[in-house]
């Protein structure tokens, strides 16, 4: 592959790479970018839409809790101050996760990793409500925020290794946009429920 010889001479100067041949078992379509349609011919169009699904799920899932649950704290008897400082462990879950998935990725399949802690982040997520107000709050919502968020950096990742090198680009950044999109229709999507009434459990009327 030319030019890599060079570039691999500037990032190890101690070492000698002129003499080795560097081979890409990749052909080479379509000039140096791909076009969006590119990524919806043949066997990439499911995991264009996979992937397209999953970020935008993935981060309207994660505004979404994060935009609620102060809301839902202060609903259930908690000031708002005390019920800020318990809506971070969210965010401390989220920080956990994506640390443990980027070492996680180097040892497991993506697949088995990313398939488990969507599973356990669709059952903590909803467990969340029911732990309002008792001692298992805050280890419900750092697990919550460890398996809706960790995956993020995960499924980046994974764009980056399923699609050929000249796809790449347009791959991972149609799959950035469409996260960005799900997080702005999750805080969005919170403010309209909570101004119509329709994202708060009635709580008045258990007491």
């Amino acid at each position: 592959v030319a030019g890599v010889p060079a570039a691999m001479d500037r990032l190890f100067p101690g070492r000698e790479f002129r003499q080795t041949a560097f081979v890409s078992h990749e052909n080479p379509q379509a000039g140096p970018k791909a076009r969006m349609a590119e990524l919806f011919r043949g066997r990439f169009a499911a995991l264009t839409l996979a992937l397209w699904g999953m970020n935008f799920t993935v981060l309207l899932s994660f505004y979404t809790i994060a935009s609620w649950l102060p809301s839902l704290l202060h609903l259930g008897g908690i000031d708002p101050a005390q019920a800020s400082k318990l809506a971070s462990s969210f965010q401390i879950g989220a920080l956990i996760g994506s640390v443990s998935t980027a070492l996680a990725l180097r040892r497991l399949r993506p697949g088995v990793w990313l398939g488990s802690v969507f599973v356990l982040g669709g059952l903590s997520t909803w467990l969340l409500t029911a732990a309002v107000g008792t001692p298992w709050f805050v280890p419900v919502t750092l697990l919550s925020g460890f398996c809706v968020a960790g995956p993020v950096v995960g499924l980046q990742a994974v764009a980056a290794s399923v699609y050929p090198t000249y796809m790449r680009g347009a791959g991972v950044g149609w799959a950035a946009t469409l996260s960005r999109v799900g997080s702005l229709t999750g805080a969005s999507m919170v403010g309209v429920m909570i101004s119509g009434g329709l994202a708060m459990p009635d709580r008045k009327s258990t007491r």
